[in-house]
């Protein structure tokens, strides 16, 4: 009777104890799924700059120039110069501008504006057409570097115009949807972008 007992009680204390461990592993699993959203996007996230598109482009500038007289040129004082270089435009934003709020299981993400977070021109690539430099007006060393600078904020603009801030903010929400969805603790959640 009394190995009976004995038997009886290392069974229930075994089967206690089977369950206080399952019930902390489904504990711990749900626990980790919790913070595993906050984790990745608010801890992760903000030590970065997050560039979400990248938009080369080539361009051709043309600069004509002559020294004048009033509103007339002066005629054989032209200077003028035809050139290309290829740029590249980075869209993104910084990571740690990112609102997450969590409800049930609703991830809702408020992404910051979309911006430019580099420009620039590749260098090696420039071309050079046509220069005409004209001893009584010779071109001046900055003209190029104004008109790079003028180019690339035309540029800027014409990317808003044609709809790439609006590509790069759909591409960080496609982004971010993947990186979340590589958790196995995220895939109960649905995701939300406002």
């Amino acid at each position: 009777m009394r190995t009976v007992l004995i038997i009886l009680v290392v069974a229930l204390a075994l089967a206690v104890g089977f369950m206080f461990a399952r019930i902390r592993r489904h504990w711990a699993i749900d626990n980790m799924s919790h913070t595993s959203a906050h984790t990745i996007v608010k801890e992760i996230m903000p030590a970065s700059e997050f560039v979400s598109l990248i938009y080369r482009y080539t361009t051709l500038i043309s600069h004509r120039d002559s020294l004048r007289f009033g509103d007339m040129g002066i005629p054989f004082t032209e200077n003028r110069f035809l050139y290309s270089f290829d740029g590249v435009i980075r869209f993104g934003f910084d990571g740690s501008l990112i609102n997450v709020t969590e409800n049930d299981n609703i991830i809702t993400i408020q992404l910051p504006p979309i911006r430019v977070k580099s420009h620039t021109i590749k260098e090696d690539s420039l071309q050079v057409f046509d220069q005409t430099n004209n001893i009584f007006n010779p071109i001046r060393l900055d003209t190029p570097f104004r008109l790079n600078a003028e180019r690339k904020i035309e540029m800027e603009m014409n990317a808003r115009t044609r709809g790439i801030f609006d590509q790069a903010r759909q591409e960080a929400k496609r982004q971010l949807t993947e990186l979340l969805q590589a958790f196995p603790a995220i895939n109960n959640y649905t995701i939300e972008f406002i």
